[in-house]
C-alpha cells in the first residue's frame, strides 16, 4: 500500500528548515511530493504486484545496461592465481601477520611492527619491546610505507637520464675498480646521509682498506653533526649524549624543539611527558618545569611553562648569558671561563624584563642542581652545542639525566670539504648514498663557509661538481637535483625490501629484515652496492641466486650474510638462538652503546668556544629553514 506521510507540524518558534525553493513558496508540486510516497504516475499501476515487478524490471534492464556499457569500455585484467607449491609457515590468507623491523634514520633506527598480509606490508606500528621505544611512531616514520608504493620511486637504472641495464652498470663498476685500484682509491669519494646503519659503515671501512686513499664525505640537512662535533671534542671521538628525561626536573630549551621534530632520542617525548602529569592537585609541585627560548611557535614552546621569544640568530647570545648565571650562582669557574671565551657581537636586549627572566631560570635550574639539564636544537653550531656541554657538567646533570655513550662512529667530512676537494679536481667518481639531496640543500655560497676555494661568479655546490667525471647516486628518488646532475642513477630497495640494520639513539642493535620481496626487480639496496664496490671479484655477469630445493637451507644473497657477520661483531656471545631472537623481537637486548669517559677536555671546549662565529642583530630579514613535519627535508614529498 502506498503511505502517506504524517509530518509533525512546524514549530512556531526557532529556525525553519526547507528542502527546496519550491518548499518554501509552498508550491502545489512541492505540496503533492511532500505527502506521497512514490511520484505521479504510481497510482496507475493495478496494485502492489505490478509496482514490484516494475521495479525488478527497471533494475534489470539497468544492471545490463551498465554491464554492457562496463564491457564496451573497459575489463577486469586477468589475473591466474597460482597455489602455494608449499604452504608458507604462519601464512593463513585473510589474517594478519607481525614482523618485527625497524627504520634507519640519522638520530637512530626507529624500532617497529610491521602488519602483513599474505606477505604485503600494510601497517606500521611502534615496537613498544624495545627499550629505545615507547609503542609508537611519529607521523613520518608511519607514513614511510607510502614510499613502498610510490609509483614515482626510481624503478631502473640510468646513465646520463637515458634507460639502462643493471649489467650495464656493474660493467661500469668493474672498469672502474681496476682504474681505482691501480691509484689506491685516489680520486673516489662516498658521499652519505647520517643514517645509522652498522653494516654499510663497516662495509664503506672495507671500501678504505681496498682504496686507502678514498675519500668518506656526510651530510645531513636537519642532522645531529654538530651535536657529535661537540661531544667528541669535549669527551672523545665516538662520543654522543643520551637523555633520560624521567630524571630531569627542570629542562630548559635553547631554540631545540624536542618534543617536536628535533627529538633528543626515540623516547624522549614520552619520558618528558611522563614528568607533566598532575593527577592530584599535590602533584603540580612535582611536575616538571620547563622553559623554551625560541624564535617560532613550536610544539615545545606550546608545552613550555615560562617561553622566552628571541632570535634564532641570537641563541648564542642568550646562552652565554644563561651560562654566566650559572657560574656566577654554583661558583664553577670552569664554566665562567667557557663563558667568557666567547667574543659576542653586539648587544642584545629583546624585552624589559629579558635578564630578569633568565636570572630566574637559573635560580631555577641551580637549586635542582642534579636535576636539571639545558638542552640545544641540532641546527646551531658545535660551539653552542661546546657551551651547553659546559653548563649541564656545572649542573650536574652528566651521569645523571645525560649519559654520554660511545658510538665508535668513524669520522667523516662534510659538505664543505667535498665541495673544496671537487672543485680543487681531487675527485674523479662521487658516489652519493642516501635519500638526501645535497645539490638542492648545499648553501649558494657554500664557499664562505670556511673553505678557500672561493670562485668569483659561482660557489655552488652544483658548479664544483661539474668537475665530476662520475657522479653516482643511489637513491629512491630520481627527480632530485643530485639525481639530474648524475651520470649513473642506482633505483634503491625501499628499506621493508631489504636486509639491514641499525641501531637506535642510545644504540641497542636492530635488524631490518625484508617484508616483501623487491616490487621493482631491478633496484639495489646500499649493502649490495657496496659489497659490489668492496668485491675483488667481477660483479657483471653474476648469475642469480639458485632457486631454493626442498630440505635444503635458502641461499638467502649477500646482503643477508653482510648483516649476519655485523650482528657476530656488534653482539657480545652472539650465536644462532641470538639470532632468531633478534629477528622475532626486532633488537638484540644488551647492545646498547658503552658508556664513554666522562672527563671534560677543557682545553678543547674552550678552543671550540674561541673559534664561535656571533652575529649581530641588524635591520634585515632574518630567515629561519627549519624541516616540514610533512616532508621533512623534501625526501617525502610525494
Amino acid at each position: 500500500m502506498k503511505r502517506i506521510w504524517n509530518y509533525p507540524s512546524e514549530p512556531k518558534t526557532g529556525k525553519r528548515y526547507w528542502r527546496s525553493l519550491n518548499q518554501l513558496a509552498q508550491t502545489p508540486s512541492a505540496i503533492a511530493a511532500k505527502v506521497r510516497e512514490f511520484p505521479d504516475g504510481v497510482e496507475a499501476m493495478k496494485d502492489e504486484a505490478d509496482a514490484e515487478t516494475s521495479r525488478r524490471t527497471f533494475l534489470k534492464l539497468m544492471g545490463a545496461s551498465t554491464a554492457l556499457a562496463g564491457m564496451a569500455a573497459c575489463r577486469r585484467p586477468e589475473i591466474h592465481i597460482r597455489p602455494y607449491a608449499k604452504a608458507p609457515e604462519w601464512v593463513i590468507p585473510g589474517k594478519v601477520l607481525f614482523y618485527a623491523t625497524a627504520m634507519p634514520r640519522a638520530l637512530g633506527g626507529v624500532p617497529m611492527v610491521v602488519h602483513t598480509y599474505e606477505g604485503r606490508p600494510t601497517h606500521l606500528q611502534g615496537n613498544k619491546l624495545h627499550p629505545d621505544s615507547n609503542g609508537g611512531l611519529d607521523s613520518q616514520a608511519q607514513a614511510s610505507i607510502l614510499n613502498l608504493y610510490d609509483p614515482n620511486r626510481a624503478q631502473i637504472f640510468t646513465n646520463f637520464g637515458k634507460k639502462a641495464a643493471r649489467e650495464d652498470f656493474l660493467k661500469f663498476l668493474d672498469a672502474k675498480k681496476k682504474d681505482l685500484t691501480s691509484k689506491q682509491g685516489a680520486g673516489l669519494a662516498i658521499l652519505t646521509d647520517e643514517a645509522v646503519t652498522p653494516t654499510r659503515s663497516r662495509l664503506i671501512g672495507e671500501v678504505l682498506k681496498k682504496f686507502p686513499q678514498a675519500k668518506v664525505y656526510s651530510h645531513e640537512t636537519f642532522g645531529q653533526a654538530n651535536v657529535r662535533a661537540a661531544y667528541g671534542a669535549a669527551f672523545a671521538a665516538g662520543a654522543v649524549p643520551a637523555y633520560d628525561f624521567t630524571k630531569a626536573d627542570r629542562v630548559f630549551a635553547l631554540d631545540c624543539d624536542f618534543l617536536g621534530l628535533d627529538r633528543l632520542g626515540g623516547n624522549s617525548v614520552g619520558q618528558f611527558m611522563s614528568k607533566r602529569k598532575a593527577e592530584t592537585p599535590d602533584d603540580g609541585a612535582k611536575m616538571a618545569r620547563l622553559y623554551v627560548t625560541e624564535g617560532r611557535y613550536t610544539l615545545t614552546g606550546g608545552m613550555a611553562d615560562h617561553r622566552l621569544r628571541v632570535h634564532t640568530s641570537q641563541t648564542l647570545k642568550v646562552a652565554v648569558t644563561l651560562a654566566k648565571l650559572i657560574a656566577e650562582k654554583t661558583g664553577d669557574a670552569a664554566l665562567k671561563s667557557a663563558a667568557g671565551a666567547v667574543v659576542l657581537n653586539g648587544n642584545y636586549q629583546p624585552r624589559a624584563d629579558y635578564e630578569a627572566w633568565l636570572t630566574a631560570a637559573a635560580d631555577d635550574l641551580v637549586e635542582k642542581k642534579g636535576v636539571a639539564v639545558v638542552v640545544t636544537g641540532s641546527a646551531h653550531g658545535s660551539a653552542l652545542h661546546l657551551l651547553t656541554i659546559a653548563m649541564n657538567q656545572a649542573l650536574g646533570a652528566f651521569g645523571k639525566v645525560i649519559e654520554v655513550k660511545q658510538s665508535g662512529a668513524a669520522p667523516a667530512g662534510t659538505l664543505v670539504e667535498l665541495a673544496k676537494a671537487a672543485a680543487g679536481k681531487q675527485i674523479d667518481t662521487l658516489i652519493c648514498i642516501g635519500e638526501n639531496d645535497p645539490v638542492f640543500e648545499a648553501p649558494a655560497n657554500i664557499h664562505n663557509n670556511g673553505a678557500e676555494w672561493a670562485q668569483p661568479t659561482n660557489g655552488s655546490l652544483s658548479e664544483a661538481l661539474k668537475g665530476v667525471t662520475n657522479i653516482i647516486v643511489h637513491s629512491t628518488r630520481y627527480r632530485t637535483a643530485t639525481a639530474r646532475a648524475a651520470s649513473w642513477v642506482v633505483p634503491a630497495t625501499h628499506y621493508l625490501e631489504q636486509w639491514g640494520d641499525t641501531r637506535g639513539s642510545e644504540g641497542t642493535y636492530a635488524i631490518v629484515q625484508p617484508m616483501i620481496a623487491p616490487l621493482y626487480t631491478d633496484t639495489m639496496s646500499d649493502i649490495e652496492l657496496l659489497l659490489a664496490l668492496a668485491s675483488d671479484k667481477p660483479t657483471a655477469g653474476q648469475p642469480p641466486p639458485p632457486a631454493p630445493v626442498p630440505g635444503q637451507p635458502e641461499d638467502t644473497g649477500a646482503a643477508f650474510a653482510a648483516v649476519r657477520a655485523t650482528f657476530d661483531a656488534a653482539v657480545q656471545g652472539a650465536n644462532d638462538d641470538k639470532w632468531n631472537n633478534a629477528l622475532r623481537d626486532g633488537f638484540a637486548g644488551g647492545s646498547a652503546y658503552p658508556a664513554a669517559t666522562a672527563a671534560i677536555n677543557a682545553g678543547e671546549v674552550l678552543k671550540g668556544l674561541a673559534a664561535a662565529r656571533d652575529v649581530s642583530l641588524g635591520d634585515d630579514f632574518e630567515v629561519t629553514f627549519v624541516p616540514c613535519a610533512k616532508i621533512h627535508d623534501g625526501r617525502y614529498i610525494n
